[in-house]
Parts: C-alpha cells; structure tokens; sequence
C-alpha cells in the first residue's frame, strides 16, 4: 500500500478498508515472490517423490505469465538446486535448440515457460 511499503496486511484489513476487492487480493498473492517461492519449494518435493523407487524422469512444468516473470521462477528454481530453464519467445533459435535439447535429454528438472509448451513436449 502506499506509504507503507514494509507493512504487511491481513486478508481482512484490506476488506475492511475497502480499498481492494478479492480479485486484487488473489492476484497480489500470486504474484507475490513469497507464494512463488512457496510453490517452487513444494513443486521440488512433489517433483522428489515422484521420481522415488522410479525411473521416470518426471519434470515440472510451470507456467509464467511473462517473460520477467519466467527468468524469476526460473532463478528460485535454481537457488533450491534444480536445474531450471526458461523458455520463451525472446531467446534466440540457437538457445531455444539447445533449451530443448536439454530438456529431452532429461538434463533439466523444470522448465519454466510462457506459452511455449503447447504439443512440443
């Protein structure tokens, strides 16, 4: 909020101010790099056993709703120590074979995308 950048609030404080409706609330949530991080970190241990007592190289999957956004889910993914790529429309043809190719050569365990997945994978 303004002049308050440090304070967090409550669900309920930014109703009763009235400043904000649900729609606000839920995307600001979402978008927010603590809930990112909390569903990078879960997405990791989902990822974990998954792959347990298998050798099925499960991946994950996640959806950016931009470019920035993916380079960012991508980083998180990274500093927990899974190999991440993004992948959007801005990297060159030479970056967007060798993306590929890692990821159908199992040698990245996400892959960050901004609608680039549809029927490639």
């Amino acid at each position: 909020m303004d002049g308050e950048l440090d304070r967090k609030f409550t669900y309920e404080e930014i109703m009763d101010l009235g400043l904000k409706d649900e729609d606000w609330i839920a995307r600001s949530v979402v978008f927010s790099d603590e809930c990112k991080l909390s569903v990078v970190k879960n997405s990791i241990e989902l990822l974990k056993s998954k792959r347990k007592n298998t050798k099925v190289p499960h991946k994950i999957i996640a959806a950016a709703t931009n470019i920035n956004e993916a380079k960012k889910i991508c980083e998180m993914y990274n500093e927990q120590g899974v190999k991440a790529v993004a992948v959007h429309n801005e990297l060159s043809q030479d970056e967007k074979e060798r993306a590929f190719n890692d990821i159908e050569n199992h040698r990245v365990d996400v892959v960050v995308n901004v609608s680039m997945m549809g029927g490639r994978l």
